[in-house]
């Protein structure tokens, strides 16, 4: 009994020591709840944005007609997995204009996508796209002529966005994009190849 005594009060000491501290914060970590897996809830996601973006206009002299375009557009993707979507886009651009050389211009673009959550687990989550696709660039003249140029190109954007509900989610994006062709008619093209936009968006998953 006397052994057992004189060994309670040597262990005693130690139960306040910082290593026993250490240890059992040690433990208690290890049974702490860890942060859930991704789950795919939802395989179908519609986004409609509105985007806004530089892109210089010129004519052959060099003249600059534009500097800017604005417009909406849709994206239609399918989950092939938690961090990772698939599937088709397209934007159409509000019709400009740059008279008296040029009455309106405008575009619309289509292509496939592919979506790479970098955070699905995390609110906001981040992301990256990538796209690509064509560009059908439509230029009207004063005496009404009208005319049309169709032209690849591929886009990266980096965004960010957070759900409302389960089901609703916002988010806002920049992207960049790259014309593979800068001729937009006869006597147009772009000054860059590469043009930059920042865009709104909203969606709902299913």
């Amino acid at each position: 009994m006397k052994r057992i005594l004189l060994l309670s009060a040597a262990l005693l000491p130690l139960s306040y020591s910082p290593l026993f501290s250490q240890i059992y914060r040690a433990g208690d970590y290890y049974y702490s709840p860890q942060p859930k897996p991704a789950v795919l809830d939802s395989r179908l996601e519609i986004t409609a944005n509105a985007f806004i973006g530089s892109n210089t206009i010129k004519e052959l002299s060099g003249i600059t007609l534009l500097r800017s375009e604005s417009g909406l557009g849709m994206t239609v993707l399918y989950a092939l997995a938690p961090w990772v979507s698939a599937g088709l886009e397209g934007a159409v651009s509000r019709s400009e204009e740059a008279e008296p050389l040029l009455h309106k211009y405008g575009f619309v673009r289509w292509g496939a996508a592919a979506k790479f959550t970098l955070t699905p687990s995390t609110a906001p989550r981040t992301y990256i796209l990538i796209g690509a696709g064509l560009t059908r660039h439509k230029t009207e003249y004063l005496g009404g002529r009208r005319e049309r140029k169709d032209s690849p190109y591929a886009a990266v954007g980096l965004g960010v966005e957070t759900d409302v509900t389960d089901a609703w989610f916002i988010g806002m994006e920049g992207r960049g994009t790259y014309h593979f062709d800068r001729e937009i008619g006869a006597y147009f093209y772009l000054k860059h190849r590469w043009s930059a936009s920042f865009r709104v968006h909203t969606g709902i998953r299913f």
